[in-house]
């Protein structure tokens, strides 16, 4: 008898390039964490160091991180600086959002510290620090910290007032 020794060779797998997710933001190893009123000394020169990891398939696209104060709500957001975030793959778990938070144009007392983390595509055309309206619905991801800025001594841990969001009239 004859045998002839053969092997079936399928066809490779289709090889599909890797689809863009919606950042996701390691708040639980944010630091500072943010289930404590972080207190600000507006005099520092050295700032708070604020630090969130995150992850995220990009697809080769870089991402932003904007830094916002009051960030939508009625007294009105103030910008606090943006960073370019590097594209990489969602298995990368070394990534971090970096900032020194330096209160800029602020008054003394209760605020929200805000991130913002979208795909650089996700901004709006010529203003770096906004998102698309539809974009910001399906790539952006936030964390927020309350923040005490300057207080007087014993009102450390008080929410004195803290801006509040207006509903949009209808």
């Amino acid at each position: 008898m004859l045998f002839a020794a053969s092997c079936i060779v399928a066809d490779p797998p289709a090889y599909h390039d890797p689809v863009q997710s919606r950042p996701q933001l390691i708040v639980y190893g944010a630091d500072p964490p943010t289930q404590q009123i972080l207190i600000v000394d507006p005099s520092s020169t050295l700032g708070t160091k604020i630090n969130v990891p995150f992850r995220s398939e990009d697809g080769g696209e870089d991402l932003q991180g904007v830094l916002f104060l009051d960030y939508q709500v009625s007294a009105g957001e103030l910008y606090q600086g943006s960073i370019n975030l590097t594209a990489s793959t969602f298995d990368n778990t070394t990534r971090a959002a970096i900032f020194t938070f330096r209160p800029v144009g602020v008054s003394q007392g209760c605020h929200y510290l805000s991130l913002v983390v979208a795909h650089r595509s996700s901004f709006l055309d010529g203003d770096s620090i906004h998102l698309k309206k539809t974009e910001g619905n399906t790539d952006a991801a936030i964390v927020t910290w309350v923040v005490n800025i300057g207080p007087a001594a014993g009102q450390e841990h008080t929410l004195v007032n803290c801006p509040i969001s207006t509903p949009p009239v209808k």
